[in-house]
């Protein structure tokens, strides 16, 4: 209930002033740019009005390893935007995509926050290029891009969190051949993009793979995009 409470108290105190200056917060709460033995992290993010509930981050968890996330919370304003620094705080001791989303799961449930969380975790292994990931009812799947390859669409099917405490999380391995490039974006880098959900997403593809995605410059929906690119 603590953060309900908040929400209610800056809906009741707020003032249109503090709003940039919580958005310039929330994007220094963003991961630095973290120098990566054969890769290169790569990340757009677009929030639409002053506070997202989109989220990336990612980080070391060994000399060989980086851990990352994207999450997108459901809903906009404060509620929304606690939910990312609050996992930007909580998830330091997860070491598998599995556990970390185990935890923020059970965290949401017990709190009993009326949010969901979609998102994608995985771990790299920067040696032998070994991918371990999970997804959590995102949408669009996470894409592999590869030179002179069809995309891979990684589709799969999965609940997001905060719904129910038997959350089935299932892990997928694969390798990261070179020059790949593993992509995770939310829902909101579909929306430069006209027609239904499967034109919109294939428009996305096409873009990414050409390296042509442009953000708009005012948004309705946070677009958030983390790359992986393998660089030998």
């Amino acid at each position: 209930g603590a953060l309900l409470k908040i929400d209610a108290q800056y809906k009741r105190n707020q003032d249109s002033r503090d709003l940039p200056s919580a958005a310039h917060l929330q994007k220094c709460l963003l991961p630095n740019p973290i120098e990566l033995m054969n890769y290169k992290v790569e990340t757009l993010f677009q929030p639409s009005a002053y506070l997202s509930g989109d989220w990336y981050d990612y980080w070391k968890i060994s000399d060989k390893e980086i851990m990352f996330y994207l999450a997108d919370v459901s809903g906009h304003g404060v509620t929304s935007s606690l939910l990312t620094s609050w996992m930007a705080a909580f998830h330091g001791r997860s070491k598998t995509p599995r556990e970390l989303i185990k935890k923020l799961n059970g965290m949401l449930v017990q709190e009993n926050i009326e949010k969901h969380i979609t998102m994608i975790a995985g771990v790299l292994n920067l040696e032998t290029h070994q991918l371990r990931w999970s997804s959590a009812g995102h949408y669009p799947p996470a894409i592999i891009f590869e030179p002179n390859q069809p995309p891979k669409i990684l589709n799969t099917s999965s609940f997001p969190l905060g719904l129910t405490e038997d959350l089935e999380v299932e892990e997928f391995v694969c390798v990261l051949n070179r020059h790949a490039r593993f992509i995770i974006c939310s829902d909101g880098a579909l929306e430069p993009f006209d027609g239904g959900l499967n034109e919109q997403f294939e428009k996305l593809v096409f873009h990414l793979q050409n390296q042509s995605f442009q953000a708009p410059e005012h948004v309705a929906d946070d677009i958030a995009i983390l790359s992986l690119r393998r660089m030998n």
